[in-house]
């Protein structure tokens, strides 16, 4: 197949084990697919359109698939796409991806592709550049090639990645004249920077690593002047993770999990060296969402929960899906914000194992635009796939 070509899906509908409730596989489970990374814009505004990552030959390309009429279009036919990384415009008008060090626009109407920035030579462009909520700015990490370390996949070199001391810099482009600005730089492994709502000029990014060696996950780096502000400052034995800007960017959320005695310096002990996932025999376990304010800091403990790797939540934050972690809980969830209320939706039943890359059997649950359609990824019936259900 090739760009502008189209297939059929052969949608699979069953009930799930748990609830009853219908699951539709989009994807064929005997070639791995996913959808991008989860707080990404990855459906289209009338939410007839998902895009999906397939890998086929060898190669992961992406895709889009009409919901409506069950019909796949190709929109990449290259090599060395970096497939969690798609992210539509607001507009729906484009799409932005990595292919290796370049990112790429590609103009929906016309398949045509223009590469906005090009990550400079002794450097490695990151997997998963943030786009401003206005489609004007990106934000990407690059770090120095030679710290890099290379995996084939799994959670190997995670630690060693953060031990490195990495030279990395967070550079912030603006897309309609191409200026860049190189915000902030430091000897540490940053990731996930996302401009904030209304004020591309802040952009959130964290401290990546295993949790139980970072000194703090959250950061706020100003391309104004180049000031950082930690979030919040960390204990032994927290985790944050997942962060992501709530809609009209007011404060960010994220997954807080207590793993071990406050202080203790032993959250290595709940945590599988293999996968990074909780062991649960710890009874220790503790799980918020929590919501920090941008401005004041101040926290908000939205609700307890089970133990999910990811949430993400509807632009109103009232409503929440998330994916249990651990063996004892392999389900999606639907969480109300205000009643502090959650309800099993399904089981995903996912290996959470890696198939080339850590995160291709991740369940990433997101809403579709309606908030009722539930999209995640699931390596239940196979390879990984792409699903959909409802949520309660």
């Amino acid at each position: 197949m090739a760009i502008g070509d189209r297939r059929k899906l052969h949608v699979h509908e069953f009930a799930d084990r748990v609830t009853g409730r219908t699951i539709r596989r989009l994807t064929d489970p005997q070639e791995l697919s996913h959808h991008p990374y989860f707080y990404n814009r990855i459906f289209t505004a009338d939410g007839s359109g998902l895009v999906v990552a397939i890998r086929r030959e060898g190669r992961r390309n992406l895709y889009l698939l009409n919901l409506e009429e069950q019909e796949e279009l190709q929109l990449t036919d290259s090599d060395n796409i970096l497939d969690f990384s798609a992210n539509l415009s607001p507009d729906g008008r484009a799409l932005f991806f990595c292919r290796g060090n370049s990112i790429v626009r590609l103009v929906l109407a016309t398949l045509r592709e223009s590469v906005v920035y090009e990550t400079p030579e002794g450097w490695v462009g990151y997997d998963n550049p943030g786009l401003s909520a206005d489609g004007e700015w990106i934000a990407t990490v690059e770090m120095r090639a030679e710290d890099r370390l290379v995996s084939d996949g799994g959670w190997v070199v995670f630690e060693a990645q953060w031990a490195a001391r990495p030279l990395c810099r967070i550079v912030s482009v603006h897309l309609p004249t191409g200026r860049v600005r190189i915000v902030h730089e430091e000897r540490c492994w940053l990731g996930h920077p996302q401009p904030r709502p209304g004020d591309p000029a802040t952009i959130l990014y964290c401290h990546e690593g295993p949790s139980h060696r970072v000194d703090a996950r959250l950061w706020l780096a100003n391309a104004a002047d180049g000031a950082i502000r930690c979030m919040r400052p960390q204990q032994p034995g927290e985790m944050i993770s997942h962060e992501f800007w709530l809609a009209d960017g007011s404060a960010v959320a994220c997954v807080y999990r207590q793993q071990a005695a406050l202080g203790s310096g032993g959250s290595e002990e709940v945590v599988d060296p293999a996968t990074y996932r909780p062991r649960t025999e710890s009874s220790e376990l503790r799980e918020l969402l929590l919501k920090i304010d941008a401005v004041t800091l101040a926290e908000t403990p939205m609700m307890e929960s089970s133990p999910y790797c990811h949430f993400i939540a509807n632009e109103a934050f009232t409503l929440a899906v998330g994916d249990g972690q651990t063996s004892e809980a392999p389900y999606l969830y639907a969480a109300n914000l205000l009643e502090r209320t959650e309800e099993i939706v399904c089981a995903h039943d996912t290996s959470w194992n890696a198939y080339g890359t850590n995160q291709d059997s991740h369940p990433h649950p997101a809403f579709h635009p309606d908030e009722r359609r539930i999209v995640f990824t699931s390596d239940r019936d196979g390879l990984p796939a792409v699903y959909m259900t409802t949520r309660p």
